[in-house]
């Protein structure tokens, strides 16, 4: 089995081909020609970094919360697979979790506000949120770059 890789030089014909192939018998892929600046990826390998290397406290003054954003620790999730799983081990993941930056203008219905709640951002590191933000939205044109194909494909 070769290890997938989509060329998004190719004619969008062949990406339906080549990602429907990559799904149905692989699971995964990587893609090569996406456009995205290195420069983008090693900021935010950077930012991610120098967040992950404070202290623990500091990361925990924007724990994960009821609205899905913030820092999650590590071993604060166990995996279970299946109800015969007896796992009861937190993972090894420590993770920040972000979404597109909104005010819940307007919405009446409580549980959508909880995901149009803003991102909880470190006040100590104001780079933080803009790096974060710009490859957000970096990646959300990725995304719906790769949309169309997906639908073509599945």
């Amino acid at each position: 089995m070769e290890f997938p890789i989509l060329d998004l030089a190719n004619s969008n014909d062949v990406l339906v081909t080549e990602l429907r192939c990559a799904l149905e018998e692989v699971g995964f892929f990587a893609v090569v020609n996406h456009g995205i600046d290195w420069a983008n990826v090693k900021k935010i390998v950077d930012a991610s970094r120098r967040y992950h290397n404070r202290p623990l406290a500091k990361k925990m003054e924007n724990a994960f919360n009821e609205s899905f954003a913030g820092y999650l620790p590590m071993s604060d999730t166990t995996i279970r697979t299946s109800d015969l799983n007896n796992n009861d081990t937190g993972d090894l993941n420590a993770a920040y979790f972000m979404e597109r930056d909104c005010v819940p203008d307007g919405i009446q219905s409580p549980r959508a506000k909880t995901f149009r709640s803003p991102n909880q951002w470190p006040d100590d590191m104001p780079e933080f949120k803009n790096t974060l933000s710009n490859y957000y939205n970096l990646m959300e044109v990725f995304g719906h770059r790769l949309l169309p194909l997906y639908a073509r494909a599945l």
